[in-house]
C-alpha cells in the first residue's frame, strides 16, 4: 500500500464529548488516513481527548480554550515516521516532515486569520521552504480567503480584488509549484464551504494544495 487520503475539517470546538463521538465517527467513515482539524480551541491537558481508537498519534497545537488550535492525526494503520517539524506560538499551524511508505512528505495545516495579514503567509511559507527540500508538500486548512474572487464566491459577494494575503499566497504558490487541487480539478465549477450568516453570502476559503 503506497496511497493514502487525507481530511480537513474546522470543527469550530471540539471539547464537548458529544461533539468528538460525531466528529469521528464521520471522520471513520470517511476511511481517512490523515485528519486535520483547525479551531479545537483544546488545552494542553485535553490532548488526548482527541484521539480515539483508530487515531491514537496527534501532533496537537494549543492557544486558548475559546480560539485557534490545530491538530494533524494519524490513523494507526498509516506506516510514518516523523523527520522534523515546527509549530506556530500563535496557535494557527503546524509543519510536519514525515516519511509515509517510504515517500517524504511536508505537511502543513492551518487557520490563516480571518484579517489581511500578508505578514502571516510569508512567516508560513518561509518556514515551510525551509523543510520541505527534496519532499512532496500537502497543504490543507481554512485560509480565510478566497484565490479567486469570481468563481469562489457567491453572487451575493461583491467581485473585488485578490487581498494582499491572496496575492501574497498565490506568489508562494507559484513559486513553489504548487496547486489548488480543487480548482485544479474543477476549473470553472463554483462550490463553497463557508456561509458567512450576516452578509449571507457563500465562499470558498477551505482547501488542499499539493506539490
Amino acid at each position: 500500500m503506497s496511497q493514502f487520503t487525507v481530511t480537513s475539517w474546522n470543527v469550530r470546538g471540539i471539547r464537548s464529548q458529544a461533539k468528538k463521538t460525531k466528529i469521528f465517527d464521520y471522520v471513520s467513515r470517511l476511511n481517512a488516513d490523515i485528519v486535520f482539524f483547525q479551531e479545537t480551541h483544546s488545552l494542553k491537558s485535553e490532548e488526548k481527548s482527541l484521539t480515539d481508537s483508530n487515531f491514537n498519534k496527534i501532533y496537537n497545537l494549543c492557544f486558548n480554550s475559546r480560539q485557534r488550535g490545530v491538530s494533524v492525526l494519524f490513523n494507526k494503520r498509516l506506516l510514518f515516521n516523523i523527520i522534523n517539524s515546527t509549530i506556530d506560538p500563535e496557535g494557527r499551524y503546524i509543519i510536519i516532515k514525515v516519511v509515509i511508505y517510504k515517500n517524504c512528505f511536508t505537511i502543513l495545516i492551518l487557520y490563516a486569520p480571518n484579517n489581511d495579514d500578508p505578514e502571516f503567509y510569508h512567516r508560513v511559507f518561509s518556514e515551510l521552504s525551509d523543510l520541505s527540500a527534496d519532499s512532496s508538500v500537502i497543504i490543507g486548512g481554512d485560509f480565510n480567503l478566497t484565490l479567486n474572487t469570481s468563481l469562489d464566491r457567491s453572487s451575493k459577494c461583491p467581485n473585488t480584488k485578490p487581498s494582499r494575503s491572496a496575492k501574497v499566497l498565490m506568489n508562494y504558490m507559484d513559486d513553489l509549484g504548487i496547486d489548488d487541487v480543487w480548482r485544479l480539478n474543477n476549473p470553472t465549477k463554483k462550490e463553497y464551504t463557508f456561509f458567512h450568516p450576516v452578509h449571507k453570502s457563500f465562499s470558498r476559503i477551505d482547501f488542499f494544495s499539493l506539490k
